[in-house]
């Protein structure tokens, strides 16, 4: 996540406080253009960014998914080469995904509820 991004959207939602509309929708277009990009590019005609197999790329790619679920902004809704790319990666990766992504998950509670 660009710090950029943490800074004017989601640290105000840690601190209880609004958030930007204009620039929260300037950045979920942005994300929404990527993700587009990425499943009608490197998730084309092959399972991973990659290739065959997993790579790297999509744990780090998989990272950055995910974070946008922080502010509950759910960009795989309507993206289901990118949803069924993710699953793949977590199924593969686990038990290790779910437990890295763990702290992740309680922020998003906590945000969600307004508890943080």
């Amino acid at each position: 996540m660009k710090l950029q991004i943490f800074f004017q959207v989601v640290a105000p939602l840690l601190q209880q406080k609004p958030v930007d509309e204009e620039k929260l929708q300037f950045y979920k277009k942005g994300f929404l253009k990527v993700l587009k990009e990425i499943e009608e590019g490197f998730l084309k005609d092959r399972p991973y960014l990659s290739g065959n197999s997993i790579s790297v790329a999509d744990i780090f790619c998989a990272c950055e998914v995910e974070q946008p679920l922080l502010i509950g902004f759910d960009a795989l809704a309507n993206a289901p080469v990118a949803k069924a790319w993710l699953e793949k990666v977590r199924k593969e990766l686990e038990p290790h995904y779910s437990e890295i992504h763990g702290v992740t998950k309680k922020m998003q509670d906590a945000i969600q509820k307004g508890k943080l």
